[in-house]
């Protein structure tokens, strides 16, 4: 029994578990949320969230390249509608 409490490895566990029971909430200052799930039209489409206006709601900023080789960025509003779209070729 004495080889059980003079143990490095028990010893190190009841000294880890007191350090583990007084460290704080980490996991509390971010919170992940799921914005929209959906299909992705293109296969290298990125998509982007950010609050652009400044109105409170996350615009969708989706960046591809389409078949012809086109770069596309794309911008929508948090009803999805399309707010604009740039083409950029080469």
């Amino acid at each position: 029994m004495k080889k059980i409490f003079y143990s490095p490895y028990f010893l190190a566990s009841i000294i880890c578990l007191i350090i583990i029971f007084f460290l704080p909430d980490l996991s509390g200052k971010y919170k992940v949320k799921l914005l929209e799930n959906g299909t992705v039209f293109h296969p290298n489409q990125i998509n982007y969230f950010q609050d652009l206006d400044f109105d409170g709601y996350s615009e969708k900023i989706t960046s591809f390249t389409n078949g012809e080789n086109v770069h596309c960025i794309q911008v929508f509003n948090h009803d999805g509608g399309c707010i604009d779209q740039w083409n950029f070729k080469g």
